[in-house]
């Protein structure tokens, strides 16, 4: 098995992920699974940040490091399919906005008071329900697809 967790979104051509996802194909056995995950375009916030020149985020410290191209999820079904993967599923996933996220594993990581944590997990559990309505690839920021090898 294969797990990319957002990390051929780093690339700087689509086609670098064409040859990445098809180095994976051949190097995985027959039934093989790849895991993967691509920033979603598709996410206001993401579609934001992607127009942005690179140098502007860097001396921002928006980011802290190079974001490439990614693929929406169309995009990214059919190019695992071109290089002779199976997909099975494929979703929006990761609804919390992400300064939420930041700022609640903050609270997470230095909550002492029980009530504090119950609390901060429940505002993230419910943000995770927007899965759930059709808007899901505008407020999820990744695309992810289990696939195997044919």
């Amino acid at each position: 098995a294969v797990i990319s967790n957002s990390t051929l979104d780093h690339f700087p051509k689509k086609e670098s992920i064409l040859a990445s996802l098809r180095d994976i194909h051949r190097l995985l056995k027959p039934g093989g699974s790849l895991f993967i995950t691509l920033d979603n375009p598709s996410n206001p916030v993401v579609f934001l940040r992607n127009a942005m020149p690179y140098r502007l985020l860097k001396l921002s410290k928006l980011i802290p490091f190079y974001m490439g191209v990614t693929l929406s999820k169309t995009q990214l079904i059919r190019v695992l399919e071109s290089c002779g993967f199976r997909v099975h599923e494929s979703r929006a996933i990761v609804h919390s906005p992400r300064i939420l996220a930041i700022w609640t594993g903050h609270i997470l990581s230095r909550a002492e008071n029980r009530k504090v944590e119950q609390y901060a997990r429940r505002v993230l559990r419910i943000c995770e329900r927007l899965e759930k309505l059709p808007t899901r690839y505008l407020t999820g920021y990744y695309v992810a697809a289990i696939a195997t090898k044919r």
